[in-house]
């Protein structure tokens, strides 16, 4: 299963993890990738920005840490099995550079997590 960019738009991402581990056979994987955000807005830098204008989340609703992408897959049950955050997205259209600034410093703006549900264990 993959989540490229949809879970920062879910008010209650957990609710979500549980549905997918549902859906999931054992040993199935979930792919999550999600913006690190603090919050961290899309025009930052921008001339909107620099000309007083509002930040813009893209209908963002929840906001991440790699530890807190962490602790929700583990509390969901997904056993995890890789976690890495980059600067970049996956999804190519997603690669507009941002240029640093007072709302951003340069640090990775990704993270991505490979989980697996647990697979069934028979009684001994």
């Amino acid at each position: 299963m993959l989540s490229s960019h949809t879970i920062e738009h879910i008010p209650r991402p957990e609710n979500a993890l549980a549905d997918w581990l549902v859906l999931l056979k054992p040993g199935g994987l979930l792919f999550v990738e999600a913006p690190l955000e603090n919050p961290h807005p899309l025009n930052c830098g921008s001339k909107v920005l620099e000309e007083g204008g509002d930040v813009y989340y893209g209908g963002h609703v929840s906001f991440f840490s790699p530890a807190h992408l962490i602790k929700m897959t583990e509390n969901a049950g997904f056993e995890l099995l890789r976690i890495e955050t980059c600067m970049g997205p996956v999804n190519p259209i997603l690669e507009e550079p941002t240029p640093i600034s007072a709302a951003f410093s340069g640090q990775d703006r990704i993270c991505k997590l490979l989980c697996r549900k647990p697979t069934s264990k028979l009684p001994s």
